[in-house]
């Protein structure tokens, strides 16, 4: 069950990662443009005072020109503060892919080890029957080997008790024989 689990964060985190990295190249696509458009409106922008030196004032235009100017100079200070945020946009989204970079790495690492997990299960399940025989045979030998040894200990009590006998029965022998002797040796 965890490695189905596993197996579904992995792949809805692929997911997510994919549909990001979609979303930031579609972004960097439409700021180039943007960029690319904003450039192009400050080149145009930058030729108007040429055009203003270059054209007679028409009479009871001056003040109309002169706010034109104006406009024109609001327009070129909003346009350089545009291209400096898209610039910065475009850094900041650079920031965000290297993460992106790193979960999606994280992720395969994740899904390698998964598998490795899943052979390993696997191979331990594949031989959970045999290991149970065996503990069983164990089990088996361990009860004989209990049994043996308290007969070896039975038989040793016996041993030893037989031993004790004996030597009450050879000291009862060699007083008898020290006897014998001594009358022997009286009657000599």
């Amino acid at each position: 069950m965890p490695t189905i689990l596993l197996q579904e964060i992995r792949d809805l985190l692929t997911a997510f990662l994919t549909a990001i990295n979609t979303k930031i190249e579609q972004m960097l696509d439409k700021l180039d443009a943007i960029k690319d458009d904003a450039d192009a409106i400050k080149e145009n922008t930058d030729a108007l005072p040429d055009i203003k030196t270059n054209t007679d004032v028409l009479p009871g235009m001056a003040q109309d020109v002169d706010e034109i100017n104006y406009d024109v100079n609001q327009i070129d200070t909003k346009l350089s503060t545009t291209n400096a945020t898209l610039g910065d946009i475009k850094d900041n989204t650079g920031a965000v892919i290297t993460p992106i970079t790193q979960m999606k790495a994280n992720t395969d690492a994740i899904k390698n080890d998964v598998a490795t997990i899943k052979g390993n299960t696997t191979s331990i399940a594949n031989n959970m029957n045999t290991v149970a025989t065996n503990s069983g045979s164990t089990a088996s030998f361990a009860e004989e080997i209990a049994t043996n040894t308290l007969n070896t200990y039975d038989k040793v009590v016996t041993i030893a008790s037989d031993t004790t006998q004996m030597r009450a029965d050879n000291a009862n022998i060699i007083a008898i024989l020290n006897n014998i002797y001594d009358l022997l040796n009286n009657r000599l």
